[in-house]
């Protein structure tokens, strides 16, 4: 059994020790940690993971001596200088090694004259916002120097940066977080098939850069553009995380058209449970829960705790949703309530179990 030599050992053979002409005496080489330690300082991440490309030839070399000698058992040079590096580095970086999908992949690569290359995993943001006024503007027109087909001038995105909500996403966030233009996907215009809907609904953004990936949701600010409010800001996993479910606390106001009481309103939202049916006919299990209930002559608000894939305005029934692609009871019939406010006050980033 061939153990591994300490450290002293490894100081006094340096000495007097030629260069290998396989692994070219790599493990004594302590620029190399330095190199490596440099390339990935401007980067803020919890997980990290190392890797090493070899040459060709020294592959080549390695492989001619264990057939040579018969040598069918043994220890790669390439997964041996992965170890060393990992337990270097592993002294001297702040940060948990990570064998699967790390957030920095440090690589010494030896392919050719060597250099460290630093891979980041792609990194997604979850913004839930808000229009606070109905002439807040949330998407970008189309770029004009090239109709929206995307340029150099508009990031290759299409958009313009004219002040909207998607402009500053795309033009003014990325200096906000020194990172790349994110892919933006809108909950209710791009996915398909979600359940993700009504006011307080959510954007993604997808990364492929971020430097500090630890600070980031916390460096967007919560009133990015005039009359838009984001109310909660969360780094997400993976994409698998895009349709996870989340519950949006509201105060609804509304001119009630017919006499109505506290208790009457109660009644009709029954238990909480909805159902919720798609254009394709699927149904999904959600809650509406009515925390409370003031009424005050003509004047109702309603304080309530509503599952996403639940649109405030079909489930009201004050007032036609736009583009609405699901079907659902009414808390009132048409011309009973006229809504005049809708104003989010939290986003529960809690997964929401549908039935």
């Amino acid at each position: 059994m061939i153990s591994e030599p300490s450290d002293d050992a490894l100081k006094e053979a340096k000495s007097y020790r030629s260069v290998c002409s396989l692994c070219h005496s790599i493990p004594f080489r302590d620029e190399l940690i330095d190199d490596a330690l440099a390339s990935c300082s401007p980067y803020s991440f919890k997980t990290y993971g190392v890797s090493v490309r070899m040459d060709e030839y020294s592959l080549k070399m390695e492989e001619d001596i264990a057939v040579k000698y018969k040598i069918t058992d043994y220890i790669t040079l390439k997964k041996a200088l992965r170890d060393h590096f990992r337990k270097r580095m592993s002294k001297q970086i702040n940060g948990k090694f990570e064998e699967v999908r790390p957030e920095i992949n440090i690589v010494f690569d030896f392919s050719g004259p060597f250099k460290v290359k630093i891979y980041e995993r792609s990194y997604q943001v979850r913004l839930n916002y808000v229009k606070r006024s109905p002439d807040s503007r949330v998407n970008a027109m189309a770029c004009p120097a090239c109709n929206g087909r995307g340029c150099q001038e508009c990031k290759h995105t299409g958009r313009a940066n004219d002040g909207s909500f998607e402009s500053f996403l795309i033009y003014d966030l990325p200096r906000l977080l020194n990172s790349t233009v994110p892919r933006l996907t809108w909950a209710l215009k791009d996915m398909e098939g979600s359940t993700l809907s009504g006011n307080g609904y959510p954007v993604y953004l997808d990364f492929r850069s971020v430097y500090d990936r630890l600070r980031a949701p916390l460096m967007i600010p919560e009133n990015p553009t005039p009359g838009i409010t984001v109310v909660l800001s969360q780094s997400l996993g993976s994409t698998a995380d895009m349709v996870r479910d989340f519950r949006i606390t509201a105060k609804i106001e509304l001119t009630l058209k017919v006499a109505l009481t506290e208790d009457e309103i109660r009644m009709r939202a029954g238990n909480g449970e909805l159902t919720v049916t798609g254009v394709e006919g699927k149904v999904w299990k959600k809650s509406v829960k009515i925390m409370k209930v003031k009424v005050m002559g003509d004047h109702a608000e309603l304080f309530i705790e509503i599952d996403s894939g639940v649109n405030m305005y079909s489930w009201i029934g004050a007032k036609k949703a736009p583009d609405s692609k699901t079907v659902m009871p009414a808390l009132f019939y048409e011309g009973e309530a006229l809504l005049k406010r809708i104003e989010v006050l939290n986003v529960e980033d809690k997964p929401v179990k549908n039935q």
